[in-house]
C-alpha cells in the first residue's frame, strides 16, 4: 500500500478521492483517485521483486468515468506489470481495467456527498493482459464503492434489480451441492467428496435476507441428492443403509423437522437412488432406484401416500442404441459423482433424467451418450431427439424442466465449447427446439439456467453476468453482476426465481489458502414501485350504499360500500368496540366464519374429536372450522394442525373458494393472466378460475401477489364480487 491506499481485513482496498467533475444534472462524473497497491507472487527471493517475483504488478491512480443514464462507465488505473508469460516489464500507462455497470446500484445524496454501492465491474481484456491472463477477459471483480461532492444522478434508472445480501455455504464448489425453494426458506445441501466420510451438510436461509436460521447433517449420501416440495416445504431423500426414502420438513420457524420414512417405499439391498425430484403438476414425488447390474426402477409416490413402481430388468429394454453392448452396469451413470442429478418434472406428472454417460461396445466404439431417460407410469424409454451427434460429445451436466414442458441441458465449459440443448414435451412426445449447440452471443461456464417468468435466465460467469433469453435461447437482455465467477465444477443447480421475482444466483470466493474456492449464494432483489395497498380502483359491480356500521371505515375509504354489505348480509359483525379493522390481515379462523355465513350458516354434526389438534371445541370458531373441513374447502397442514390465528395469504384465499364453488371443471390457461403466477405453481389453477370468474384482476402492474397477507376491506371486496359474479 501507498500514498493514501488502505486495505483492511474484509479483503477491501481503499483509495482517497482526490477530485470530481459533475455535470449539472449529476448524470456524468469524472472522478479522479490517489494511491497505489503493489502486487507481488510467484516469488524465489520476495526481498528483490524486480528479478525475485514472476507476477510483479503496480495499480495506482484510480480513475472512474461514468453516465448514469447510460448506466455504464469504466474505471482506469495507471499499471506497471512485469508479464508472467515473456518476463518483460510493461508500462507504467494508464489502461481500462475494468467496464462498470450501474445497473444494480444504489445512489445516495447526504449534506452534498453521493455514494454509489454495489457498482458491478467486469476485467477488460486490458485489465486481464496486466495480471498476465491469469483470469478470463469479463471475469466479474468486486463491487465499487465511491463518494464525491456533487449532485445526484437525475437520469439514472437502474435495472429494476438491485444486489442483495449474501451467504458463505462452507462448501467447497467442487462439491455436489443444491439449494432449493422451501416455502418462505430456502434448503442449500451439500455432499462431500469422494473418499470423505463426512454426512451431507445442510442449512435452511430466511429467503428474503439469507441469514441461515439452522443447518446440521444429514444421511442423504456424500452427492447430497434430494427433492423438495417449494410450497408445503417437504423434502425427501434416500438413507441408503437405511433402506428408507426419509421426509422432513421445513416448519415455520426454519427448522427441519423428520416426519419419518416414506410409508410403502423400501429400498433393496444394493439398490442406489440416483436421483429424486418433485412433480408439482401431479403433485408426486419420483425416486430412480438402480442396482449394480442396471435393473432399475422409478418410484412414484403421489399426495395421498400411494406408492406405484415401474420397472426395467435393463436399459436394453426400451434403448435400442445399446442392443449390442454387453456391459450395461453404468448406464444410469455414476453411482458416486459431484454433479446434482435431479429427476425434472413434465407437465404431465413425468420426469426425465440425465445419466451424462457415454455407452461403448466391445470394440470401445461410441453406442450412445448423451440420451434423457423418460420416465413416467407408462415405464422408461429414451427422449428422442436428447442423443443429436453434438450432445455426444460435450459433457451435458445441467438440465432443467419449465412448467410447460421445455427441457434445457448444458455445460458449464468455457464459451468456445460451451454447449446448450432444448427440447419441447406436449405429453406425448419430444420435439427439438434447438439442436445441441455452443451457447449462444458468448456465453460460457454456465453455472445454471433457470426459468423466470416466461424467460430463461443464464448465470453465465464466463463473462460476469446474468442474460435474459426467450424460450429458444434468442438473447433479450444482459445484467452485469458483482463478482460473478464460475462457481461450479459440477453442474450443481444453485440459482433460482423466487415467487416476488428476486433471483438467488450463486458464485465464488477464494479462501485466503488459495488452494479452495467456497459457494456463495446471492440475492439480487427485484425492485417495484410503491403500489397502493388496495388492489383494483374498477370494480366490477358496485354495491348501493349502506348506513356506516363501523366507526373505523368512513364513507371515503375506498371499499365501503363492500364493507358496509358484509356487514348487512351478517357474514361479518365486525370488533365489539364497533370498529371493523379494514387493515388487519384476516385469520384462518375468520376466514372459516366467513364460508361457514356465505352458506347460510348450515347445521353441523360436530364430531366427538376435532380434526384439528390444535383446534378444540372451546374455540370461538369451531363449528366453523369443522364445517369448513367436512365440505372438503380446507384440509389443515402437514402435522395435523388448522393454526387458525395465521393469515390467509392471497394464493390460499383463492382456492378457498374454488373449494367453496364445489371444485367446478376448469381448464387453466397456458399463458397466466397475472407475471407473477405461472403454469404449474401451486394453486395456478385456483387463482386463474378467480381471475375468469371476474372476482379478482390483480394489481395495475400485472401482479397478483400470492404470498401476501389478504386484509379485511379486500376480503369483503372479493366475497361482494364473488356473490355479484356474472
Amino acid at each position: 500500500m501507498g500514498e493514501g491506499a488502505s486495505y483492511n481485513t474484509k479483503d477491501l482496498f481503499s483509495f482517497p478521492a482526490h477530485h470530481a467533475v459533475v455535470s449539472n444534472d449529476g448524470n456524468q462524473v469524472s472522478l479522479q483517485g490517489s494511491g497505489k497497491v503493489h502486487y507481488i507472487s510467484h516469488c524465489t527471493d520476495r526481498n528483490n521483486p524486480e528479478t525475485g517475483c514472476a507476477l510483479n504488478l503496480t495499480l495506482s491512480n484510480p480513475r472512474i468515468e461514468f453516465d448514469a443514464v447510460k448506466g455504464s462507465g469504466t474505471l482506469y488505473m495507471t499499471v506497471r506489470t512485469k508479464n508472467y508469460a515473456s518476463g518483460q516489464w510493461e508500462g507504467p500507462h494508464e489502461i481500462p481495467v475494468a467496464a462498470l455497470s450501474l445497473l444494480t446500484a444504489q445512489q445516495q445524496e447526504n449534506n452534498g456527498v453521493v455514494t454509489w454501492t454495489n457498482v458491478a465491474a467486469n476485467l477488460t481484456p486490458e485489465g486481464n493482459h496486466a495480471f498476465s491472463n491469469f483470469y478470463s477477459d469479463g471475469e466479474g471483480l468486486d463491487a465499487l464503492t465511491f463518494s464525491y461532492a456533487g449532485k445526484s444522478a437525475q437520469g439514472f434508472t437502474g435495472s429494476g434489480y438491485r444486489l442483495g445480501q449474501s451467504w458463505d455455504s462452507g462448501a467447497d464448489i467442487a462439491d455436489p451441492q443444491n439449494t432449493v425453494r422451501v416455502g418462505s426458506y430456502l434448503f442449500h445441501a451439500s455432499g462431500a467428496r469422494f473418499g470423505s466420510d463426512e454426512q451431507a451438510r445442510y442449512s435452511v436461509l430466511k429467503a428474503d435476507t439469507l441469514r441461515e436460521v439452522s443447518s446440521g447433517t444429514l444421511p442423504m449420501g456424500k452427492s447430497a441428492r434430494f427433492a423438495a416440495n417449494p410450497d408445503s416445504g417437504e423434502i425427501i431423500f434416500a438413507h441408503e443403509s437405511a433402506g428408507t426414502v426419509e421426509r422432513y420438513a421445513v416448519n415455520e420457524q426454519g427448522e427441519l423437522v423428520s416426519r419419518g420414512a416414506v410409508a410403502g417405499l423400501s429400498l433393496a439391498k444394493g439398490e442406489n437412488v440416483m436421483a429424486l425430484g418433485y412433480n408439482g403438476a401431479s403433485k408426486t414425488w419420483g425416486v430412480l432406484a438402480v442396482t449394480g447390474s442396471a435393473q432399475a426402477r422409478f418410484i412414484s409416490v403421489d399426495s395421498n401416500g400411494a406408492v406405484t413402481v415401474q420397472k426395467a430388468d435393463s436399459p436394453k429394454d426400451y434403448d435400442t442404441a445399446i442392443s449390442a453392448v454387453n456391459d450395461v452396469s453404468e448406464y444410469y451413470g455414476d453411482t458416486f459423482t459431484g454433479d446434482t442429478r435431479t429427476l425434472a418434472a413434465l407437465p404431465d406428472g413425468s420426469f426425465v433424467y440425465a445419466p451424462n454417460k457415454v455407452i461403448r461396445d466391445a470394440a470401445d466404439k461410441q453406442v450412445q451418450g448423451g440420451q434423457l431417460v423418460h420416465l413416467s407410469t407408462k415405464g422408461f424409454s429414451v427422449a428422442a431427439g436428447s442423443t443429436d451427434d453434438a450432445t455426444a460429445k460435450a459433457y451435458m451436466n445441467g438440465l432443467m424442466t419449465t412448467p410447460d414442458g421445455y427441457v434445457y441441458r448444458w455445460n458449464n465449459y468455457a464459451p468456445a465449447v460451451s454447449a446448450v440443448q432444448v427440447l419441447a414435451y406436449d405429453g406425448s412426445s419430444f420435439r427439438t427446439v434447438r439442436a445441441t449447440a455452443k451457447a449462444p452471443q458468448g456465453i460460457g461456464e454456465l453455472a445454471s439456467l433457470l426459468p423466470a417468468g416466461d424467460k430463461i435466465v443464464a448465470v453465465d460467469a464466463a463473462n460476469g453476468r446474468l442474460v435474459w433469453l426467450s424460450k429458444d435461447l434468442s438473447v433479450e437482455k444482459e445484467l452485469p453482476l458483482t463478482g460473478l465467477k464460475k462457481t461450479d465444477k459440477t453442474g450443481s443447480a444453485n440459482a433460482l426465481e423466487l415467487p416476488n421475482g428476486d433471483i438467488i444466483y450463486p458464485t465464488m470466493l477464494e479462501k485466503n489458502d488459495g488452494l479452495s474456492t467456497n459457494l456463495w449464494l446471492n440475492r439480487l432483489v427485484k425492485s417495484t414501485p410503491n403500489q397502493p395497498r388496495s388492489e383494483e380502483p374498477q370494480k366490477p359491480q358496485e354495491p348501493q350504499p349502506q348506513p356506516q356500521r363501523f366507526s373505523d371505515v368512513p364513507a371515503t375509504d375506498q371499499f365501503y360500500s363492500e364493507v358496509q354489505w358484509l356487514g348487512s348480509q351478517n357474514i361479518t359483525t365486525g370488533y365489539p368496540d364497533g370498529t371493523f379493522r379494514p387493515g388487519q390481515n384476516v385469520e384462518r379462523a375468520a376466514m372459516a366464519a366467513y364460508f361457514y355465513r356465505m352458506a347460510g350458516s348450515p347445521e353441523v354434526t360436530l364430531p366427538k374429536e376435532s380434526p384439528f389438534k390444535d383446534v378444540d371445541p372451546s374455540f370461538p370458531f369451531y363449528k366453523e372450522i369443522v364445517w369448513m373441513h367436512q365440505r372438503g374447502i380446507t384440509t389443515g397442514y402437514w402435522d395435523g394442525t388448522f393454526r387458525p390465528h395465521d393469515p390467509v395469504n392471497r394464493d390460499a384465499m383463492a382456492a378457498f373458494f374454488y373449494r367453496y364453488a364445489g371444485a367446478p371443471a376448469y381448464t387453466a390457461p397456458v399463458n397466466s393472466p397475472f407475471n407473477d403466477v405461472r403454469p404449474g405453481t401451486m394453486f395456478y389453477r385456483e387463482i386463474t378460475w378467480l381471475a375468469a370468474k371476474g372476482v379478482t384482476k390483480g394489481w395495475s402492474d400485472g401482479t397478483y401477489r400470492p404470498g401476501e397477507p389478504i386484509h379485511r376491506d379486500a376480503m369483503a371486496a372479493f366475497i361482494y364480487r364473488y356473490r355479484h359474479q356474472g
